[in-house]
């Protein structure tokens, strides 16, 4: 007796509201899917049917990976979707990349609302119409996100450092791995230690930093928030799931940035700095004017309180005084160029007399004509 071919299938909606039943539900998706497959002469065994609730925007999609490695094993030959928009809604590349991935796999798709997904072309229109629909959903509902923001809850973006959100109650919530290296840093930064030092003192402890890369095949990275998948040990479990390598992966560490983004963020104090972004560069954090702040919902406080902030930001500002008194007292260079001797093309080191043509070359140690040259 010949035995029926083995199919899976993958459902997907955004958000915990959709999967009720008076919505485009997980459930009607997968009987739908159940039934075509029924119908083609296909098996869909329990365990195959993969059900998952995040954006299909989202860069890390947990139960999407074990479908695509349950895929890549051989354990079915054909995916039953509800349509192609459950596949991806991140574009014409993204859809084709998974729908190439699937098929190097031996895994052909199916969709109930579109048919078999083998024309390459239309799969990059329907993927490109999938994104498309998703930012005109994004700016129909902006303007209610925008309200709960304004009333503290937090309902977009990167959470800081130290945070996570509850996506239940849109509060953030302190991060149990993240919130003590957070405290660490500004408890330095108050004893008037510089970014880069305070970036040395956690590479040398050890510290992972808040991000690191993982590959994803097609030239791009996704990222994972170290703190918000279990510290050290859960990072290693969740690559682990991805079947990606830490020793292979890129070393990365703390550097200068990360340290002033985490120390310059007023979400510490619990307070979400509003900023006018038109015309800016995407993830140019502390550009554009401030034109509002709000006071953010954080269960159970903020990582400190605003004085312990104010002191903090008191303490960086006077190391960048005495910093700049340091600077301004040097007399080895001339100006704000360097200037060097026509002659030997040394610098010169000072002036005599105040006038920068009777300066003193490094290598002639006598007058000479002046040539200036701006370093860059």
């Amino acid at each position: 007796m010949q035995l029926q071919p083995i199919a899976a299938v993958y459902a997907r909606v955004s958000t915990a509201d959709q999967a009720n039943e008076d919505k485009v539900s997980l459930p009607r998706q997968i009987d739908d899917c159940m039934a075509l497959a029924g119908k083609q002469g296909f098996v869909v065994a329990d365990d195959l049917i993969f059900r998952e609730m995040i954006s299909g925007a989202a860069d890390h999609r947990p139960v999407f990976q074990q479908m695509l490695a349950a895929a890549k094993a051989g354990k079915f030959t054909r995916l039953y979707v509800w349509d192609q928009s459950r596949l991806s809604r991140a574009g014409m590349l993204a859809t084709l990349t998974v729908l190439e991935e699937l098929a190097e796999a031996g895994v052909s798709v199916m969709s109930a609302a579109d048919g078999e997904l083998t024309d390459e072309l239309l799969a990059g229109i329907r993927g490109w119409a999938a994104a498309q629909e998703r930012a005109r959903m994004k700016a129909r509902t902006w303007p209610a996100r925008q309200a709960k923001r304004d009333q503290g809850y937090w309902v977009h973006g990167q959470t800081p450092y130290g945070y996570r959100s509850d996506p239940e109650r849109k509060v953030l919530v302190l991060c149990p791995h993240e919130a003590p290296i957070a405290r660490e840093i500004f408890r330095m930064a108050r004893e008037g230690t510089g970014a880069h030092a305070i970036a040395a003192r956690l590479n040398d402890g050890g510290v992972l930093p808040p991000e690191i890369r993982v590959p994803r095949g097609d030239g791009r990275y996704r990222r994972i928030r170290v703190g918000h998948v279990g510290g050290g040990t859960g990072l290693q479990l969740r690559l682990a799931e991805m079947g990606v390598d830490y020793a292979s992966l890129p070393r990365e560490s703390w550097g200068k940035s990360a340290v002033m983004k985490t120390l310059h963020n007023e979400a510490a104090m619990g307070v979400l700095v509003v900023r006018d972004r038109t015309g800016k560069k995407p993830g140019a954090w502390s550009s554009g004017p401030v034109i509002n702040r709000i006071r953010l919902r954080i269960d159970p406080g903020p990582l400190m309180t605003e004085a312990e902030y104010l002191e903090v930001r008191e303490a960086m500002k006077d190391r960048r005084l005495r910093e700049d008194t340091r600077r301004s007292t040097r007399k080895d260079y001339i100006g704000t160029t360097i200037l060097h001797c026509s002659q030997c093309g040394s610098r010169y080191l000072r002036h005599e007399n105040g006038a920068p043509t009777n300066a003193v070359a490094a290598g002639e140690r006598r007058a000479a004509p002046v040539r200036a040259s701006l370093r860059r």
